[in-house]
C-alpha cells in the first residue's frame, strides 16, 4: 500500500507536472473520503502542504544566490529604498549570484499616481515586490511576513534569507563572510533576540489569542534577523496552520 509519504517522495521527487495533476486526483479521493469520516483535518492540511511543495518543487525559473535580503518597505518610502541601493546594498557591490535584494511593498487600495510611481521604479531597478492583495499598513504587517516567506520559497533558492526594515543599515562583508563559514548548517534562526517581554494585553497591540505563557518566547528583534532556507520552506509549506499575531517578529518567533 502506497502511504501518503510514499507518494509524495514519488511525485514530488521526480518534480514533474504530471505528478502533480495524480496528487490533485489523490488528494480529492481523500477529501471526498473525509466527508464520511471525522477527524480528518489534520490528514488534509498535511496532504495540501505536500501539494503546496510539488508545485514549488516544479518551478525551474527560480533564482539563486548565497544570500537574499528581503527589505520590509512601505509604498512611500522611495527615499530609503534608494538610500539602501546606493550604500550597503549596491549592485555593483554584491554581485547577484552572491547577494539577491527585494523591497516588499503592499500594493493594494493605492492610488493610481503612486502605483504608477512604484511600477517606474521597478522598471529601473527590478528588485521590488509587489503584494498585490495586501493593504499595507502596521497592522498588516505579520501576514505581509508571511505571503514574503510563500513567495520567496516559490521564486528564490538561496542559502539564506535576511530580513530587514528600510531603516536597517547592515555590514554585508562580514554577514557574508561568517555565514559562509556556516554555510553547511541547517534549522538556523540568527539575530538579537529577547526573552523577556511581557504579552501585551491591552491596547493596538494586544495580543488576544496568546495562551503559551506569562511572556513572548524568545523572538529575534525586527531591524533584521536571518533565517536558513530549509525554515523558508517550512514556514511556507505549513503557512495555512499557523497562529498570526499582531507582532510579525513575535509571530516568527513563536
Amino acid at each position: 500500500m502506497i502511504t501518503s509519504r510514499k507518494l509524495k517522495f514519488i511525485l514530488v521527487q521526480k518534480w514533474s507536472p504530471f505528478g502533480l495533476i495524480i496528487l490533485n486526483i489523490f488528494l480529492l479521493g481523500i477529501y471526498l473520503r473525509c466527508i464520511m469520516q471525522s477527524n480528518c483535518t489534520q490528514n488534509v492540511n498535511k496532504l495540501k502542504s505536500y501539494n503546496m511543495i510539488a508545485k514549488r518543487n516544479i518551478n525551474n525559473g527560480a533564482t539563486n544566490c548565497f544570500l537574499l535580503v528581503f527589505v520590509i518597505s512601505s509604498p512611500s518610502g522611495f527615499l530609503r529604498r534608494k538610500t539602501i541601493r546606493e550604500t550597503w546594498l549596491q549592485s555593483d557591490i554584491y554581485s547577484e549570484k552572491q547577494v539577491c535584494r527585494k523591497f516588499v511593498v503592499g500594493t493594494k487600495n493605492l492610488s493610481p499616481v503612486l502605483i504608477a510611481e512604484l511600477y517606474s521604479e521597478q522598471n529601473i531597478n527590478q528588485d521590488m515586490l509587489f503584494l498585490n492583495d495586501l493593504v499595507d499598513s502596521y497592522h498588516s504587517l505579520t501576514t505581509k511576513l508571511l505571503q514574503t516567506i510563500i513567495w520567496v520559497s516559490n521564486n528564490i533558492k538561496s542559502v539564506y534569507v535576511m530580513k530587514v526594515d528600510d531603516d536597517s543599515f547592515v555590514r554585508l562583508d562580514i554577514l557574508i563572510e561568517d555565514l559562509k563559514k556556516k554555510s553547511t548548517l541547517s534549522r538556523v534562526y540568527w539575530g538579537y533576540f529577547r526573552g523577556d517581554s511581557n504579552v501585551k494585553t491591552t491596547g493596538e497591540w494586544a495580543e488576544n489569542n496568546w495562551i503559551l505563557s506569562d511572556h513572548y518566547l524568545p523572538y529575534a528583534l525586527g531591524g533584521g534577523y536571518l533565517i536558513s532556507y530549509d525554515l523558508i520552506e517550512y514556514l511556507a509549506a505549513i503557512h495555512d496552520m499557523l497562529q498570526l499575531y499582531n507582532s510579525e517578529d513575535v509571530s516568527l518567533g513563536e
